[in-house]
C-alpha cells in the first residue's frame, strides 16, 4: 500500500537533488520525525489492536521511505564524484551492521525477558519498537 504511493511520488520528491542541502535536510528531518513518532507509538499497541497497528505501521513506513529519498539526494552534497561509490557502500554496510546488532539485542530481550529486566516477552517486544 505504501510502496505504490512512493513509486508514484518519488519522482516529485526527486527534485531534492536540485535544491540546496539545507532545504533537503529540513524535508528529510520532517520525514524522519514522522517515522520516529509513528514507530514509537507502536509501543502502546495491545493485543487485538491490529487495525491501529496497521495504520501506525503504514505512517511510519511513509516517514522512513520519504526520508530515504531525501537522504539519497544528500550524497552528492557530501562527497565528490570519485568518492560517491565508496561513501554509499560504506553507509549501506554500516546500516546493515547496525540493524543486525539491534536485531540480535531485540531477540535476546524477547527470548529471555526476565534476564534483561522485562516482566514478559510482550513488554520486551514493545520495547523493541
Amino acid at each position: 500500500m505504501v510502496a505504490p504511493f512512493f513509486y508514484r511520488f518519488s519522482s516529485i520528491f526527486g527534485f531534492s537533488a536540485l535544491i540546496p542541502a539545507m532545504v533537503v535536510a529540513v524535508f528529510m528531518g520532517a520525514f524522519i520525525t514522522l517515522g520516529v513518532i509513528f514507530t514509537a507509538t507502536l509501543y502502546f499497541i495491545q493485543e487485538g489492536d491490529w487495525l491501529l497497528a496497521s495504520g501506525l505501521f503504514i505512517l511510519a513506513n511513509i516517514g522512513f521511505a520519504g526520508a530515504n529519498v531525501f537522504y539519497d539526494s544528500l550524497l552528492s552534497h557530501v562527497a565528490d564524484d570519485d568518492q560517491l561509490d565508496r561513501l554509499s557502500a560504506s553507509g549501506y554496510a554500516l546500516g546493515y551492521m547496525g540493524g543486525g546488532i539491534l536485531l540480535v539485542l531485540n531477540l535476546l530481550w524477547i527470548t529471555s525477558p526476565e534476564r534483561w529486566g522485562f516482566a514478559d516477552a510482550g513488554g520486551a517486544t514493545r520495547a523493541s519498537f
